[in-house]
């Protein structure tokens, strides 16, 4: 380990910090993740901080090891104020993915970050938080896959259609006065459902699910003060939900929408330190 001593403050540094919610409570929540598996999310973004330090190039982290690092900035005071004075000793810089014409170098980058973890830690990165297929890792499944009319596995227009199918099938076997009294009611109910007012609006759909598609849109540079800030203003958490998604393309869904540099300068994509 080539800087056993930042590694030491780092492992002493506390994220569940007095007078706010908890750091862990509010991550397992957003991010649908176990209590246990979000513990071991905090100690690989943990020591993601130590390899922007001691790499010589950007280093990119696994989109989960993000979702950590989006949550631990809204945490102003503990981010800016401790954390990167006091336990690394300069601040360290989130910054946006600058389109999908930059994912080589972030594919790139997010290898030879993963290759000096090993290096450092002398153990692989654990698959389940830093492998290609992190994105789904831990979550809970969706039961519902909304397209724009609305129709879907658990929708109101599935649920009305089964009771009109299953009655016109047996009035078409068993063709009594009950069954087909019941094959028009249970139709007309199925396109009351199917064209109601409920249909015409768009879904807006879930939208903590799609906060990791708008980092392209939510980071931007502070000249004056040297970090990134959120554009819709103080409430952080509040802009992780409220803002629509933006689209990202396949490498930045795997690789996250950013780096991070260990220099000295300060400039660059995800640069850090002055």
């Amino acid at each position: 380990m080539r800087n056993p001593e930042l590694w030491a403050r780092l492992q002493s540094h506390g994220f569940d910090g007095p007078g706010s919610a908890p750091f862990s409570v509010k991550l397992a929540r957003a991010e649908r993740w176990s209590p246990a598996f979000t513990a071991r999310v905090i100690e690989e973004y943990r020591r993601f901080l130590y390899l922007t330090q001691v790499s010589a190039r950007q280093v990119t982290p696994s989109q989960i090891v993000d979702a950590a690092w989006h949550m631990h900035l809204t945490y102003t005071r503990d981010y800016w104020d401790v954390l990167c004075p006091d336990v690394i000793g300069k601040p360290v810089h989130h910054q946006p993915c600058a389109g999908e014409e930059e994912m080589p170098r972030y594919r790139d980058q997010f290898a030879a970050t993963k290759a000096l973890y090993e290096a450092e830690f002398s153990a692989e990165p654990p698959a389940d938080i830093w492998g290609r297929e992190d994105a789904t890792v831990q979550r809970k499944p969706q039961m519902l896959v909304r397209d724009e009319t609305g129709a879907g596995t658990m929708s109101p227009v599935f649920i009305a259609m089964i009771p009109f199918l299953v009655c016109a099938y047996v009035a078409l076997t068993d063709p009594s006065p009950l069954m087909i009294i019941l094959t028009i009611v249970t139709g007309i109910m199925f396109f009351v459902v199917l064209f109601g007012p409920s249909q015409r609006r768009r879904p807006r759909g879930n939208k903590r699910r799609r906060r990791r598609e708008r980092d392209d849109e939510m980071w931007v540079d502070d000249d004056a003060g040297g970090r990134s800030n959120r554009r819709s203003g103080d409430d952080g958490d509040r802009a992780r939900g409220d803002k629509e998604s933006t689209g990202r393309g396949f490498f930045a869904g795997v690789f996250g929408d950013n780096d991070s540099d260990g220099g000295s300068d300060g400039g660059g994509c995800g640069g850090c330190g002055d």
